[in-house]
């Protein structure tokens, strides 16, 4: 019986396609591509980078030359992890492949009507076509962007390329053959537009030499598309040579070549005749032949880089300055001449070299700001004043000056010098192009994340670098091992043991940590904003930082900025502005005592923000999309604060709770590092329950966060975590205590007006009696008092507070507002009144609690406090005549309460 030899699935696909012609590369780490697999195998089956013992793989240039072979391909399988293959795309393979990937490439396959032969791990598809036999490039992110918009969901693996072979697997999970390889599908059966647009019509037309370079187009007066003799070339070097050395000759004279149409073989039949006119001495006077591997050596350099401008016969002979050497020549940055010029000339150009130099890109467009991104340390994306971009520009394009002399050679002729002078970017450049930041051609940069996440349309992004279609640049700066196919069980296991030390008071402190935990990797699928999560406690020690550091530490991979919540509100307003500007994932608002103020409320129910940056004027409209955090003890809260908040209370229930002992992570921030791609896949496989699960809702609200609440909350149920929303009743009962205290005067009022028109005076001996909202009255002047009462009083208006509510009655004579205190469901629909003389026209007989006629519902949540005699009310704020008979002193003009005699003018305060 003869044996038959076997192999793993992957070898076994990897030598298939070897038999088919193919070039084949590894695949490591289960999906992570090794774009440039050059590994060492070595004797101890490690596999390490550089030239060490044993046998060094080829590099990713020589698999697009040559095929590895048969051994090679077992070596690597048997070393590398992952054991993944990958096909080469290109002329040595003599495949493309089409890749359509999400919802919208899985639409555009079947409307293209192709079958796809691979189904990738992430739920795209692959479809393979013969090579057309010219080298047909993968696309640049310029030109990615476009076929995006024409073709949604369609990208190209083409020469330069390589395209994932079944059965490897990425963090999404396997690739899975659909149809044979033999059969690949027609390039006729593409639509001639975008067969046209891939370049698989017809082989590239040869470059032809640029007529003129950036910045001289229509200067240069000689006749066009008639290359330079060689003699003139020679010319042109010798006089180069003799300037500045034989070398910066000859590497002029390569220049030229290449830029004139000349190929390589033509170029060095003419160098070799450059070499019998050069001298046999170098500058120094010394004999020291010029030889052809120096020349060669100029050649390959100046052969690498694109063709620029040619120099003309007939025109000034160029010549740099001795302060641009042939290393910066050979940059091959663009030109762009600064003297002479039109600004909007000058910038057309600089924005045609930002564009070139911007791939993979590294500017973006954010909020109205142009921004770089520096990975340095933590990623971020830091905004370009005019200075910054004065250096970039300078750093993308050779800024220079033309200068133009007449030289006298040694037989009395003489001959006209145009001299390339080094010059800076003009210094009202960059001005010019960030007051038009909109029309500049820079992607926009949408989230800056460093862990993988899914996209508004719940996709999975998890390949480093700028995905044009959603705006997201994910720099999860070698995150590893991460993937969504975690068991639900055992990602919350996990999830649970991260969090098992921290003292929850109940299951809604877990929900609602994990709810902050999942909200960086699915906030671009939730339609507006997100509540701040409050991590408060009774006192010091339980925990709240670090709980807020293991969230940021989990999503973003190290600590989040705190930010100190200043009392001036536009100061915070442009440190939010330029916190969001920068892509933060997490603002984090640290050891807090008040969450209260306009900009804070506002920041939280808006979908985007729009604000100015510190120490600038300009406003910038930006995504408000980060995840708010707060820790603090007992924080006090602002009334409109709680219905924004949802809480995380701990509380170890000890006097000390720094001293605690018997964690089970002693050093938590510690093991989330050395855990964290465990964490992260955990993260993403409950969202990826979820979406599998078909994106169920969740039973829980919240207004103004409807789809947080339904993300979230659905999430939440499909892992079966509980108390998501629960728990939030203390958040009102400890809240500001102004309702209450409205609530009080209120009653107060109707106990003695019933629901007659009453003035601002009213409302402040009540105020008084109580010692309630004392922040309108106490300190101020009787004239500013009355004011302050008066504006609150209106923007309380129609609001209910312990059963009642607020009425506007009209105006007075003098033009002066009125009220009406009236139960909740009474006057509603009634017009309101207004008496000639209001507090007039009704008494209340003593120890009347509420008047007979309109006894008003219970008032919940009052205080007795608030509730006094006029003999209980404190001294200070006491007013005899005032609680004596409330009617005394009313002005029959103003509507305004006057204890003892008004003072001149004050009955014509404006309320």
């Amino acid at each position: 019986m003869t044996a038959v030899k076997t192999y793993p699935p992957v070898l076994e696909a990897a030598l298939a396609a070897l038999e088919r012609g193919w070039s084949v590369l590894p695949v490591a780490n289960e999906g992570e591509y090794a774009k440039k697999p050059h590994y060492c195998l070595t004797d101890t089956g490690h596999s390490k980078p550089g030239k060490e013992e044993g046998k060094l793989a080829p590099s990713w240039e020589a698999l697009q030359r040559e095929r590895p072979t048969p051994e090679y391909v077992r070596t690597w399988l048997s070393h590398i992890r992952g054991k993944g293959v990958a096909v080469i795309t290109g002329q040595l393979s003599g495949v493309i492949v089409l890749d359509f990937d999400g919802q919208a490439g899985a639409a555009l396959l079947k409307q293209l009507n192709l079958q796809p032969h691979v189904r990738t791990g992430s739920g795209g598809f692959h479809v393979y076509f013969p090579h057309p036999g010219w080298k047909v490039q993968t696309l640049n992110s310029k030109s990615k962007a476009e076929l995006g918009q024409r073709y949604p969901g369609l990208d190209i693996r083409a020469d330069g390329g390589y395209a994932v072979l079944p059965p490897s697997k990425n963090v999404s999970g396997p690739y899975e053959q659909l149809r044979n390889f033999s059969d690949l599908e027609p390039l006729e059966s593409l639509p001639e537009e975008l067969r046209a647009f891939l370049g698989l019509i017809a082989p590239p037309q040869e470059p032809q030499p640029p007529t003129a370079r950036l910045g001289l187009a229509g200067r240069v007066q000689s006749s066009r598309g008639k290359r330079p003799d060689e003699a003139t070339l020679l010319e042109g070097a010798l006089k180069e040579a003799a300037a500045s050395g034989r070398n910066n000759g000859g590497f002029w004279l390569a220049c030229q070549l290449r830029d004139n149409g000349y190929s390589e073989v033509e170029a060095r039949d003419v160098g070799r005749r450059y070499l019998d006119y050069t001298p046999e001495e170098n500058t120094k006077g010394q004999n020291e032949a010029y030889t052809l591997d120096e020349f060669e050596a100029s050649l390959r350099q100046a052969y690498s880089a694109p063709a620029r401008e040619a120099w003309q016969r007939g025109h000034a002979t160029r010549r740099r300055s001795s302060a641009q050497t042939q290393t910066d020549i050979a940059e091959q940055r663009p030109e762009i001449v600064v003297n002479g010029r039109f600004l909007r000339e000058i910038a057309e150009d600089a924005v045609r070299a930002l564009e070139g130099a911007n791939d993979p890109p590294t500017l973006f467009r954010r909020g109205g700001a142009v921004v770089r991104l520096d990975q340095e340390e933590d990623a971020r994306a830091v905004p370009l004043d005019a200075v910054a971009l004065k250096g970039v520009l300078d750093r993308t394009a050779d800024f220079v000056k033309l200068e133009e002399r007449v030289e006298k050679g040694e037989d009395g002729s003489k001959s006209v010098v145009e001299e390339v002078k080094p010059a800076r970017p003009p210094a009202d450049l960059a001005p010019d192009l960030l007051a038009r930041v909109d029309r500049l051609p820079l992607p926009s940069l949408r989230i800056l994340a460093t862990s993988p996440l899914f996209s508004e349309g719940g996709e999975l992004v998890c390949e480093e670098g700028y995905h044009a279609e959603s705006g997201i640049y994910l720099a999860s700066r070698g995150l590893e091992n991460v993937c969504d196919d975690v068991s639900t069980s055992s990602a919350l296991a996990l999830l649970r043991e991260l969090l098992c030390d921290f003292p929850f008071t109940g299951e809604a402190g877990f929900a609602h940590t994990l709810a902050a935990l999942l909200l960086p990797f699915v906030r671009p699928m939730i339609d507006g904003p997100t509540p701040l999560h409050l991590i408060e406690a009774p006192t010091r020690g339980t925990g709240k930082g670090l709980l807020s550091e293991v969230i940021a530490h989990v999503s973003l991979g190290h600590a989040a900025g705190v930010m100190v919540q200043p009392k001036d509100g536009d100061e915070f307003e442009k440190r939010v502005t330029s916190t969001l500007l920068e892509g933060a994932r997490i603002i984090l608002l640290d050891n807090v005592h008040t969450l209260k103020g306009e900009a804070l409320a506002a920041a939280l129910t808006a979908r985007t923000w729009k604000g100015r940056r510190l120490g600038k004027s300009e406003m910038l409209t930006l995504p408000n999309d980060a995840l708010w955090l707060a820790t603090g003890n007992n924080v006090a809260l602002d009334d409109d604060m709680p219905r924004r908040i949802v809480p995380i209370r701990l509380d170890p229930g000890v006097e000390r709770p720094e001293e605690r002992t018997g964690f089970r992570h002693e050093n938590l921030l510690g093991w989330v590092k050395e855990n964290r791609p465990a964490l992260v896949s955990a993260c993403l496989s409950l969202v990826s329950a979820w979406l599998w699960a078909g994106r169920p809702i969740g039973t829980g609200k919240l207004g103004s966060y409807e789809g947080w609440a339904a993300t979230m909350g659905g999430i939440l149920d499909v892992a079966g975590v509980l108390g998501f929303l629960t728990g939030r009743e203390h958040l009102y009962e400890t809240a500001n205590a102004e309702p209450q205290e409205w609530a009080a005067v209120l009653a107060v009022l109707y106990e003695q007006h019933g629901a007659e028109s009453i003035g601002a005076r009213e409302f402040q001996a009540a105020m008084q009696r109580l010692d309630a909202c004392s922040d309108y009255w106490e300190g101020k002047t009787r004239a500013s008092a009355l004011r302050r009462v008066g504006r609150a009083v209106t923007q309380r208006r129609d609001r209910v507070f312990g059963g009642f509510r607020v009425r506007a009655a009209g105006k007075t004579a003098t033009g002066n507002a009125a009220y009406r205190v009236v139960p909740v469901g009474e006057g509603w629909n009634k017009t309101p009144e207004t008496s000639e003389t209001p507090g007039e026209g009704r008494e209340t007989p003593v120890g009347t609690v509420f008047p007979e006629k309109a006894t008003p519902p219970e008032t919940p949540g009052v205080s007795a406090v608030f509730l006094q005699t006029p003999a209980q009310t404190p001294e200070k704020h006491r007013d005899v005549e005032c609680c004596q008979n409330s009617t005394q002193g009313v002005s029959g003009v103003s509507g305004v309460l006057f204890v003892g005699q008004p003072e001149d003018g004050e009955d014509a305060v404006e309320l």
